[in-house]
């Protein structure tokens, strides 16, 4: 359902309880694998699923971000077998290696936007504009513009 103003609010409801069901899927049939085994499994089946969520997400709504990152951190404790309350989950990501989402969305719109620009020939023109800035100080050095 689209209107005038996109949200996701639906899209992203849906990825995050498809993405929990399948973590709670792989928790009972791989618990008893390894670290390794079980990052992988996490980074193969359910993290591209909340990368591409959370490219979707309008940044200035918070609450489907806040979402998307509460699969991530259900993740973290069944990779590492670190399940006690007192445990910080901020240390398993980092012992992990996963980035926060907010920072994988960025990767991922600068990739996008790399690709564009250097790489892929793709038309320009249905996803940057040049600029039309006419000054020299605190303006980009990039002659586009990101179409939002």
């Amino acid at each position: 359902k689209l209107d005038r103003k996109p949200r996701w609010k639906e899209h992203t409801q849906n990825i995050t309880t498809n993405d929990n069901r399948i973590l709670g899927l792989i928790k009972l049939i791989f618990w008893f694998y390894t670290e390794d085994v079980k990052k992988t499994l996490y980074t193969t089946i359910v993290k591209p699923k909340v990368e591409y969520a959370i490219s979707t997400c309008d940044p200035l709504y918070n609450c489907d971000v806040e979402k998307l990152e509460r699969v991530q951190r259900y993740a973290a404790p069944y990779c590492t077998g670190d399940y006690p309350y007192t445990s910080s989950v901020t240390g398993m990501l980092q012992k992990l290696q996963l980035q926060p989402l907010e920072k994988a969305e960025e990767n991922l719109t600068l990739t996008f936007l790399y690709k564009i620009v250097h790489i892929v020939d793709v038309a320009k023109q249905s996803y940057l504009r040049l600029s039309e800035e006419t000054r020299t100080r605190n303006v980009k050095s990039s002659n586009y513009k990101y179409l939002y």
